[in-house]
């Protein structure tokens, strides 16, 4: 009986659906501060109950909740009818001024969320970051181009100051590092070597020393690293020597330089057999 009354009902309402729309208007257009004073008094009364009764409901149903609001967020219809109300100038205004107090009024939990987080996802933002960079690399390059050559007095000021500023804790943390490294990494020790012999040998040769950066002469550390593998298993008896002696290069000359520190000019030596040779 109740089902052939609900359907009697349904179809009446298709078959008057405008009349009904329309009469409903009218009477809330007619009576709507009444309506409004009725709905509110009702919400206040009802609010604590509501809140209970969606919290317990949620609890119960939160995976439900949860992958419906994700596959529905996804739809593409979704997706642009958010882009467009986000893109509005008062929208845009109103979540930069919230996300600006919610900052201010939050700023311990911020900071001691997102250290966790970082901690917890460190290895797939390294991962991300990577593929970010491979995939833009060009444009991200001539960006840095254009900020290093924009930004590039200000940013020696500031490098300059931070450095005064921090001298002896920056040389005890950059000793710990070198230390660490010359004892667990041994493509860095032979890096090390290759830096020193470098050096060195203006010093030797040349009254003024070394004047332009490795990579302006031409010198590939990570070529020459790579030349010389396999490694021996024990580095201390070796020494990294030129085939042919620098003796025979003008080190004046970025050319000669280049030769002269070509990858295929270096081999493994015996450090008695290099210091018997008794020349550098």
């Amino acid at each position: 009986m109740e089902d052939s009354k609900k359907r009697a009902d349904r179809n009446y309402y298709i078959k008057h659906k405008d009349i009904l729309i329309k009469k409903q208007k009218e009477y809330y257009n007619k009576n709507k501060e009444v309506i409004r004073k009725k709905n509110k008094k009702y919400y206040q009364k009802t609010k604590e109950r509501k809140k209970e009764y969606q919290k317990r409901y949620y609890q119960k149903n939160k995976k439900r909740i949860k992958d419906y609001v994700a596959s529905w967020s996804k739809r593409d219809y979704v997706k642009l009818k958010n882009k467009k109300y986000r893109q509005r100038p008062e929208i845009k205004e109103k979540r930069k001024d919230y996300i600006s107090k919610y900052k201010q009024n939050h700023k311990k939990e911020l900071k001691k969320y997102y250290k966790e987080w970082s901690i917890k996802n460190k290895d797939k933002n390294k991962e991300k970051r990577k593929k970010y960079y491979q995939d833009k690399k060009d444009i991200i390059d001539i960006k840095n181009k254009i900020n290093y050559l924009k930004n590039h007095e200000r940013n020696k000021l500031q490098r300059r100051k931070y450095y005064q500023n921090n001298k002896s804790h920056l040389l005890i943390n950059n000793t710990k590092y070198r230390n660490k490294k010359l004892k667990e990494d041994i493509e860095y020790i032979i890096r090390d070597r290759l830096r020193n012999r470098l050096r060195r040998a203006f010093h030797y040769y040349l009254n003024t020393g070394k004047k332009l950066r490795s990579r302006d002469y031409g010198i590939d550390y990570g070529a020459i690293i790579e030349y010389l593998k396999p490694f021996p298993k024990n580095l201390k008896k070796y020494h990294i020597d030129h085939k042919i002696a620098l003796v025979n290069f003008d080190l004046t000359k970025i050319e000669e330089v280049r030769k002269a520190f070509a990858p295929e000019n270096h081999q493994w030596l015996l450090a008695q057999e290099n210091l018997s040779k008794n020349r550098y």
